[in-house]
């Protein structure tokens, strides 16, 4: 084996293990609580919403509801998604939430300044 072979197998290995596992943007975003009606599905025509499970959410841009006296909460103490709310998360390079009706608060419970909606 010569060395421009083995700087070759180098190189390759290290892209390989320099890759991301996570394919949804630079910024995951997780869910990690939520009480009440809350529910998720992908934004792609014929899915359905169901109860989330809490995690990771990549795979694609998704839509998430919550119902009357309901919360989600994002990445811990990033935001709280209140009741009677619908947002989409993009999986574009930041992981980018879009509020289409509702609002969104700080998760200590107190709420912020009312979210205008955002549908066209």
């Amino acid at each position: 084996m010569n060395l421009q072979h083995l700087l070759g197998i180098t190189f390759t290995s290290a892209l390989v293990t320099l890759t991301p596992a996570h394919a949804g943007g630079r910024y995951p975003m997780y869910l990690t609580k939520f009480h009440g009606d809350v529910q998720i599905r992908l934004d792609q025509p014929g899915s359905h919403w169901h109860t989330p499970k809490l995690g990771a959410l990549d795979g694609g841009t998704y839509l998430l509801r919550t119902g009357p006296h309901s919360y989600a909460h994002l990445n811990r103490n990033f935001r709280c998604v209140d009741s009677d709310s619908l947002i989409r998360i993009n999986f574009d390079s930041e992981a980018s939430i879009k509020v289409l009706r509702g609002q969104m608060s700080a998760v200590d419970g107190k709420r912020g300044p009312s979210l205008p909606d955002n549908v066209r």
